[in-house]
């Protein structure tokens, strides 16, 4: 039994609509390596297909790591605003990605692991994980998704 109160670990950042579709050989991709992520912004010059640059237009992790349980295709994409910061404070707080693998809050000092899923490392005051988005390429085109 589950109580009124709970949360699930990826639903504290309210849902908005997520439908990108990026060729592989983009230039924006190109020093995605394994291992490493970057991320997209409404300023990522990239056809956003309409859709916005996830919540708050905080912006959007790609995390590239081919070998990970935790991805489809090598790749997952998460929503760069903090959950802790959202649901303590109601701030929209953008995390940075350090490029390798983590992201950090710089409100709140959370570090999140992209390889776990976006999950918070001990040391900081976060509980949930990064909201995840679905992301799966086909090998010409990464596609990220959300069920919106």
């Amino acid at each position: 039994m589950t109580s009124s109160c709970s949360r699930e670990s990826n639903d504290v950042i309210p849902d908005v609509y997520i439908n990108i579709r990026i060729p592989i050989g983009d230039p924006v991709l190109f020093n995605l390596a394994p291992s490493t992520s970057i991320t997209l912004t409404s300023n990522t010059p990239i056809d956003w297909g309409g859709s916005s640059a996830g919540f708050a237009g905080n912006g959007i992790i790609i995390y590239y790591d081919p070998f990970s349980s935790y991805t489809s295709g090598g790749f997952s994409a998460f929503d760069s605003t903090c959950p802790y910061c959202y649901e303590a404070n109601g701030l929209s707080k953008t995390v940075s990605s350090d490029g390798d693998g983590f992201a950090l809050c710089p409100e709140c000092g959370t570090n999140y692991a992209l390889p776990s899923g976006g999950a918070p490392l001990s040391g900081g005051p976060g509980r949930y994980q990064l909201k995840n988005y679905h992301a799966e390429s086909n090998g010409y085109i990464l596609h990220v998704w959300n069920r919106k």
